[in-house]
């Protein structure tokens, strides 16, 4: 479930999902 949840947020906001993944 967490990946689904990345993903979205992934889709969502790139750049956010980029710093606070990496």
């Amino acid at each position: 479930m967490e990946f689904i949840t990345k993903s979205l947020v992934y889709c969502t906001q790139p750049s956010n999902s980029i710093n606070g993944d990496l």
